[in-house]
């Protein structure tokens, strides 16, 4: 089988669900060039080709966690910052007016 015959065709619908986009900015993004071109289907139809739309969300991943497929497991190199725990102040820390 060759590349073409595998290859799907991705409506809108699908294209905004896989990416979370809007439809606003999907087209945005098509006129900056920061995502794939749609392909014409008909006089009002078109869609975009799955591995094209994939390899955008595999840029998307990449770019967004730089660390991932490294396998060090770095939290750190991976957000870029060192991570601080979250602390809630306890009961003990409010005033008695605060208390409900």
């Amino acid at each position: 089988m060759n590349m073409v015959s595998e290859e799907r065709i991705l409506r809108l619908r699908e294209v905004r669900e896989r990416t979370g986009l809007a439809r606003s900015s999907l087209y945005q993004q098509i006129a900056q060039g920061k995502f794939p071109r749609q392909i014409r289907l008909g006089l009002r139809s078109a869609g975009w080709l799955e591995s094209e739309v994939n390899a955008w969300i595999a840029e998307r991943i990449r770019v967004s966690r730089p660390s991932v497929g490294r396998g060090d497991g770095n939290r750190t190199a991976a957000l870029g910052r060192a991570v601080a725990p979250l602390t809630l102040p306890g009961p003990s820390s409010r005033s008695a007016d605060e208390a409900v």
